[in-house]
């Protein structure tokens, strides 16, 4: 900007004001010309004054004009200039004071945001976690011999429904019920708990994710991840995600995995009898495997085809669970042992059961084998049989008396 030549401008104006002026009364053409001479001696005092340097360019636009407008209407170049330099005097202290309220506010909303960053709310406000080591229990009403509704294990959580002084309402899973407050942990607590003993979990976002050595991403791959797949977290920032990956260390890119915590939730009496149930069967079809190899099934099924051979398939199964029931109580220490045991089974004294184990037994007697062999006891304990028409007292099954 050429300040000069505002200051010719500003002198125009001051000429145009004074024409003005004399049209509200007699003026002399002399008067004009001082008039227009004091206004820009004003203004070029004020131009080279060592306070108008300093000033910023708006306000020296400012001062400027506010000198050639002021000195005109009052025609009084001392009083104008003073008042014009009082002014240019104090504009750098109405800038410092700008700067100061300007700073004085930015603090203030640096902890107002503070202030609300503290004060937002946590998604585990109103929650709880189970303070045990293993489980507590979940009651229809608020004490301790009401029906039993469900259980809340170590590492799962719950959502308030109702606080009480000694019980709480919560909602976790399908079960809806109360716990003693004593073994749950809430707010910031139930929130510490959580990091604590729930896993972070990765879940693959993308067709198929490199697994890589480093935090880089030219480093080596050592592997491959397909969507949906999890892998558990050790930590994580904006780019990459710590992994364990076949029990070692690894990185996945952050961008194609979505990490959660993997809080677990409450149990109803109803699962965990159909969980029980299930984890039976899966014992029961494991060894059931494990014994389709195993020599003393073998054993078991010769001499249920040598004792039982033509009886119902229960009655097989309890030949078989007699054998299974004398080695639980101590009468040898394998399958073997008490089969051979002198004077127990006749078919061994005569050859027989060697004959049926050398050639195998049939499918019938394999299988009420395996049965008795995995844990099926449908004789009640007994440890000894006879033939029906003995006169022994015990349960009968086809021709046999169990006892």
């Amino acid at each position: 900007m050429n300040f000069n030549r505002k200051v010719i401008e500003c002198g125009a104006v001051a000429t145009l004001m004074v024409a003005l002026t004399m049209s509200n009364g007699p003026q002399t053409i002399p008067t004009v010309a001082k008039e227009v001479t004091e206004t820009k001696t004003v203004t070029q005092e004020i131009l080279f004054s060592s306070s108008y340097s300093a000033q910023p360019v708006e306000l020296k636009e400012k001062i400027v004009e506010t000198a050639a407008t002021e000195t005109t209407q009052k025609n009084i170049a001392g009083t104008t200039k003073v008042g014009v330099l009082a002014h240019l005097e104090t504009g750098s202290t109405v800038n410092d004071k700008q700067a100061a309220e300007k700073k004085k506010s930015s603090g203030k909303e640096k902890k107002e945001k503070q202030k609300q960053k503290e004060e937002k709310p946590s998604p585990w406000d109103n929650k709880v976690m189970a303070k045990v080591d293993e489980y507590t229990n979940i009651r229809a009403e608020q004490n301790a011999e009401s029906e039993l509704l469900g259980k809340l294990y170590k590492g799962s959580a719950g959502e308030i429904i109702e606080a009480g002084d000694e019980w709480t309402k919560i909602r976790s899973g399908s079960v809806e019920g109360y716990v003693k407050n004593d073994f749950l942990a809430f707010g910031k607590d139930a929130e510490t708990l959580a990091n604590e003993q729930c896993e972070l979990i990765a879940t693959v976002n993308t067709t198929t994710l490199n697994v890589r050595k480093e935090s880089k991403e030219d480093a080596q791959i050592v592997g491959q991840a397909a969507e949906g797949e999890t892998l558990s977290v050790a930590d994580k920032n904006d780019k990459w995600v710590t992994v364990n990956y076949k029990d070692e260390t690894a990185y996945v890119s952050a961008d194609f995995v979505n990490v959660e915590q993997k809080v677990g939730q409450a149990v109803s009496i109803e699962e965990e009898r159909e969980l029980e149930r299930q984890k039976a069967e899966e014992e029961k079809a494991k060894k059931e495997e494990e014994a389709k190899n195993s020599s003393d099934v073998a054993m078991l099924a010769a001499i249920i085809q040598c004792e039982a051979g033509s009886e119902c398939y229960e009655g097989k199964v309890a030949v078989g669970a007699v054998v299974m029931n004398r080695l639980r109580n101590g009468y040898a220490g394998s399958v073997e042992g008490v089969i051979t045991q002198p004077g127990q089974f006749t078919p061994v004294a005569s050859g027989a059961f060697a004959s049926v184990l050398a050639s195998g037994a049939s499918g019938d007697c394999y299988s009420a084998a395996l049965e008795a062999y995995t844990g099926t006891d449908n004789v009640g304990g007994a440890t000894s049989f006879r033939r029906a028409s003995s006169g022994y007292g015990g349960q009968v099954i086809g021709n046999h008396v169990f006892f």
